[in-house]
Order: structure tokens, then sequence, then C-alpha cells
């Protein structure tokens, strides 16, 4: 667990989260972002980056909950070796501009990953999405389900793509 806080005007932070597992491990591990003042413009740049090993199990949350004057930049990477398993949920709630990117690479047989995010934007916050499903095994799978909720005059932009690499047959891969 991992909490990251903007406490002074003008702060500026860059964390980066780096998971890393041996064969058969397992992770449970949240990273929350949050703002101490509520008025005070603040920026957050944060990174996450996973190197699931083979039959490996990793879990992880992150909470991006700025005030209404931040701005937020998150990108995490993800590489799935032999049969690792990775869930990677991202839940956006503060921020008056927010940008997350997701790269996943499926690069061992058997690899499985699941993409989940919930947005809720009100007012005139901005939420923009990218997502890249790299399937570069066989028998991989992959799993994206983004929701959205908006209120007010908010926005939220997405997009997302799938790359099956030749001789990644077998591979099944989702986005909704």
């Amino acid at each position: 667990f991992t909490e990251h806080w903007t406490v002074a005007p003008g702060a500026a932070l860059f964390p980066h989260t780096l998971i890393v597992t041996g064969a058969n491990a397992a992770v449970n591990f949240l990273d929350y972002y949050g703002s101490a003042a509520n008025d005070q413009p603040a920026w957050v740049a944060g990174a996450a980056t996973i190197l699931a090993g083979p039959g490996s199990r990793v879990f992880r949350k992150s909470v991006q909950n700025l005030h209404a004057r931040a701005l937020s930049s998150h990108d995490a990477k993800i590489l799935c070796g032999r049969d690792a398993e990775v869930k990677n949920i991202a839940v956006h709630l503060g921020a008056e501009r927010a940008r997350y990117e997701s790269y996943s690479k499926l690069a061992g047989p058997g690899a499985r990953l699941e993409l989940c995010a919930l947005t809720i934007a009100s007012d005139r916050q901005e939420f923009d999405q990218r997502t890249f499903q790299d399937h570069a095994a066989p028998r991989s799978t992959s799993n994206l389900l983004y929701k959205n909720a908006l209120l007010d005059e908010a926005r939220t932009i997405f997009a997302g793509m799938i790359r099956v690499e030749p001789g990644a047959e077998e591979t099944d891969a989702y986005q909704q």
C-alpha cells in the first residue's frame, strides 16, 4: 500500500510503483493519490510498472482522488509472463484534467490480463484514457472493462487498441 499526497501550493509529485514477481508469487497492492489542500494547483505524474513472472498473480488497485484544481497523468506498463495473471483496477475520481495510459504485453504463453477502470466525472472534469493490449504469445487472454459516469459538463475520452502478433494463436481479447 502506498499513499501519494499533494500538500503544498504548486506541488508536483512523480511517484513510481514497481512490482516484480518471481515464479508463482502473489501480490496484492494499492496505490492511492490524494490532496491535502483543496484549493491549490498541483500536478501528479505517476507511473506503475508490473513485471509478472511465470505463474505469478498480481492484483493492483489504483485510486486517483486529487482535488479539483489538480492535473493528473498516470502511466501503467504491464508485462505478463508464462501463465501469469495480472488484474489492474483503476478508479478515477478527482483532478480537473486527468490522463491514464495503460500498455500491456502478454509475453508468455497462457498469460492472462484483466483491466478495469471506473471513472466518475462531474463539473468540468476531463478524463482521457488510452489502452494498448499486445498479445505476443499463444493462448493469452485479455479482458478490458472501463465504465464512465458523467455529470454536469464533464467529458471522457477513450481510445483502445488490441494487437495480436504473429504466432500468438488462440488469443482471446476483449474491450468494453
